[in-house]
């Protein structure tokens, strides 16, 4: 395929920006004008502000998960030997069937939610090493040391039978769980990866969105996923 590619004069991008915007209403926004650039994804983008980038994989329905390098876990260090006897990460429900001790990061009602959603029965991983929950385990002290996996090949994750994607915390009140094909077309990949001007819009609001992103695996994360990045006890 070829892929022609044109620079827009700026009153042509004034023109089109409100059609975009009724093509395209959850990516509305007053467009800035910027350098054009590649993206990894191929495309083109514009993200100072407004980005030329979301309109095209919209339009083209683009992997929206293929620019991620590393999935994470966040856990107490004391986990850490637990984690190499046992073979890999193990969702809260096995670990309790198991009768094996751990230290939670949740709280009794996080807990309870997990459990009552069937949350429990998933190893949960997010996009960043920034998830809001791990930094408040830690503030709280139910997380000593806080000890960040690193997941290196989010590709083979994905292609797990029965993983699922969360847009927001997981056991928020209200939110769903969604499949992985959905991820790859909706997941803002723009806001974790591209520079967003802050100031503009809501682009601060998407940044932290996606921080609360989660990736689910049902029961279990062999350790081979991770094994060469984590600590030896």
């Amino acid at each position: 395929m070829v892929l022609q590619l044109f620079v827009p004069r700026a009153r042509d991008i004034t023109a089109t920006t409100q059609v975009e915007n009724q093509r395209f209403p959850q990516f509305r926004r007053s467009f800035v004008i910027a350098p054009l650039r590649h993206s990894c994804c191929g495309a083109i983008s514009a993200n100072r502000g407004n980005s030329l980038l979301e309109y095209t994989v919209m339009a083209t329905k683009l992997d929206c998960l293929r620019r991620t390098t590393c999935l994470y876990h966040f856990t107490d260090a004391r986990n850490v030997p637990s984690i190499w006897d046992l073979g890999g990460l193990w969702s809260t429900a096995k670990l309790k069937e198991m009768g094996i001790e751990f230290h939670a990061g949740g709280n009794q009602h996080s807990l309870e939610a997990d459990e009552m959603f069937g949350l429990d029965q998933y190893v949960h991983l997010c996009f960043t090493n920034e998830h809001p929950m791990a930094h408040i385990a830690k503030n709280d002290g139910r997380i000593e040391k806080l000890e960040w996996i690193y997941i290196a090949d989010p590709a083979r994750v994905f292609e797990i039978n029965g993983v699922r994607y969360c847009e927001e915390v997981s056991n928020k009140s209200g939110a769903e769980l969604h499949s992985i094909e959905y991820a790859r077309q909706n997941f803002d990949h723009v806001a974790l990866y591209d520079y967003l001007d802050w100031k503009i819009g809501d682009n601060y609001a998407r940044r932290k969105a996606v921080e609360k992103c989660e990736i689910l695996v049902p029961d279990h994360l062999p350790l081979e996923y991770f094994k060469e990045r984590l600590p030896k006890p």
